[in-house]
């Protein structure tokens, strides 16, 4: 048998991905809806994730595999990375989802890698969390932890970097060694108003995506919690709602 070249390879492999993800999709076709939130990370994600974890009927996951971080920082051509990646890899989504009436992921690489793809995947069933944290809380969060936007090793695999080109805010001044603005806080706090402008961005080019905004702080009132739960047409359970909600 003759040996198959890389190319048939990977053709057989995308056919293979395309018949999967038919099957997939009806498996799935009574999940309600598919929610991911915006945010810029170390906002309380983590704590939204276990919040829905506890709600009957809903597949909650804080950044599952792929979390699709750093498919985009080196790559030569950065779409063509980030659609194979999603369409090979993320669509896993729809299996972990079957069986549900919703599905939850807390991951704050959906604004800045996989937002577009996933809203073109699932229409109409796609709902978003704005979840915002105050700039100077995040940035110094970032820094404590030694995430510096385009710099440390973390920075370079989870944030965005101030030098990119298709920043929407772009600051030279960052790159400095000795200007006004080379500490690097400023980093930490350019990537959260880089973040929030790509999630403003989106809000106008997909007006008609449901996006509920709630503020990190919110996350401790169980009216907040709740009214949030009937924005996105999620029954809950009123006692134990109570019971989980407004406890860090």
């Amino acid at each position: 048998m003759a040996m198959r070249t890389f190319e048939e390879i990977l053709k057989r492999k995308r056919i293979t991905q395309y018949l999967a993800n038919i099957a997939l999709g009806l498996i799935c076709k009574d999940v309600d809806s598919y929610i991911f939130v915006a945010t810029t990370g170390r906002s309380g994600s983590a704590s939204l994730a276990k919040l829905f974890s506890h709600v009957e009927g809903v597949a909650s996951f804080h950044e599952p595999f792929p979390i699709m971080n750093n498919v985009y920082g080196n790559a030569v051509d950065k779409e063509k990375e980030l659609d194979e990646e999603f369409r090979l890899k993320k669509l896993i989504i729809k299996r972990a989802a079957s069986g549900h009436s919703h599905y939850i992921e807390t991951n704050h690489q959906f604004i800045k890698s996989f937002s577009d793809r996933a809203i073109k995947e699932f229409g109409k069933k796609i709902k978003i969390i704005h979840l915002v944290r105050e700039a100077p809380l995040v940035a110094k969060s970032f820094y404590q932890i030694g995430s510096i936007p385009g710099k440390t090793s973390k920075g370079k695999s989870w944030l965005l970097d101030p030098t990119a080109n298709e920043n929407i805010i772009s600051l030279p001044e960052l790159s400095s060694l000795d200007g006004e603005y080379s500490h690097d806080f400023y980093k930490c706090l350019w990537y959260w108003y880089e973040v929030e402008a790509r999630i403003n961005h989106l809000k106008l080019k997909h007006k008609d995506i449901f996006m509920y905004k709630i503020h990190t702080e919110e996350l401790s009132s169980r009216d907040k919690i709740s009214e949030m739960f009937t924005a996105l047409g999620i029954d809950i359970d009123a006692d134990r709602l109570h019971y989980y909600a407004g406890y860090r």
